[in-house]
């Protein structure tokens, strides 16, 4: 119970440090996203193929969003191989459509708008 005790306290001190993560102010959404697969995949030794489609810089609120989201996807499907985060997603506005394969990974689609801070905050509410 002591060892499982303190690997969630490191999975709690890690996470906390990831919800408010530095690099996406520096590095912008895409970079920050690519960056922390990277940095997963070498820390869990796991494969992590980070694909985008040329996104904008949207919101903070939007990107801080996305962030979290694939943070949690990647923990989730590393730990228990199926995620669900259609919850966080839809209060942004977005959809969410999650691919898993037996013994051939999950894959994650995010879908976005691009809109204004005040709907992100009324559907937070």
């Amino acid at each position: 119970m002591l060892q499982q005790a303190s690997e969630i306290a490191t999975d709690l001190h890690a996470l906390s440090h990831e919800l408010h993560s530095a690099k996406l102010d520096h590095l912008g959404i895409t970079r920050a996203m690519s960056s922390w697969c990277r940095e997963f995949s070498q820390r869990q030794k796991v494969e992590i193929e980070f694909k985008n489609d040329d996104v904008p810089t949207p919101p903070h609120e939007i990107s801080l969003c996305l962030l979290w989201v694939l943070q949690e996807a990647v923990h989730n499907a590393a730990k228990h191989g199926g995620v669900d985060m259609q919850e966080r997603v839809r209060l942004v506005g977005g959809t969410i459509v999650i691919e898993s394969k037996s013994m051939g990974g999950t894959t994650v689609h995010v879908r976005v708008p691009l809109e204004s801070k005040e709907r992100f905050q009324r559907a937070a509410v």
